[in-house]
């Protein structure tokens, strides 16, 4: 049922832009295409296994959505991701923060990044890999959305204080994660 849904959303989408003037609208055009991409949850499976990781690492499913959330806006899920400014990896840590997870870990490998958030989620990180991890901590996770949101304010601390987009991400992938569940 699902599956005819979307393809009635997708024929609509793409019968309105060929008979109306304002699908050459940039605006209407990437509306279209983040209501193609929210229908289209596969997109989360090739990441299944930070998801697990995350599970198995005793964090819980809220709190893994809410970080994968996060991850999703920071980098795509792209560990070896570079900014033009310097930020790497899946969170876009700061040259400071690489430096300290490099130290501890040895490098910046995908699997040390997810560790170091992990440890950090959990409360075990230390010294000045510690930072703000018991505001975190003292947080009561009801939803994936206030799991992101806490996650922006305590450990990716973005400019932007819109966390909007990293909630609606968190609870998108809270959903397609925990549909075996149901």
């Amino acid at each position: 049922m699902k599956k005819v849904i979307i393809l009635a959303m997708t024929l609509s989408i793409w019968i309105s832009g060929i008979c109306n003037p304002i699908s050459s609208n940039p605006t209407y055009e990437r509306k279209t295409q983040e209501l193609l991409q929210v229908t289209n949850k596969s997109k989360y499976e090739p990441y299944r296994h930070i998801w697990n990781y995350f599970i198995q690492r005793g964090v819980s499913p809220q709190v893994t959505a809410g970080i994968m959330g996060n991850m999703y806006i920071e980098s795509k899920f792209n560990s070896a991701i570079r900014s033009s400014s310097g930020y790497y990896g899946y969170v876009q840590m700061s040259k400071s923060l690489q430096r300290l997870v490099t130290k501890k870990y040895g490098s910046l490998s995908s699997n040390n990044q997810l560790l170091h958030i992990s440890n950090w989620v959990k409360g075990l990180e230390t010294g000045d890999l510690a930072y703000m991890q018991n505001s975190f901590n003292k947080t009561r996770f009801t939803s994936p959305e206030q799991a992101a949101k806490a996650f922006a304010r305590y450990y990716e601390r973005p400019k932007s204080k819109n966390f909007m987009n990293r909630m609606h991400s968190a609870r998108l992938i809270y959903d397609y994660f925990m549909k075996d569940k149901k």
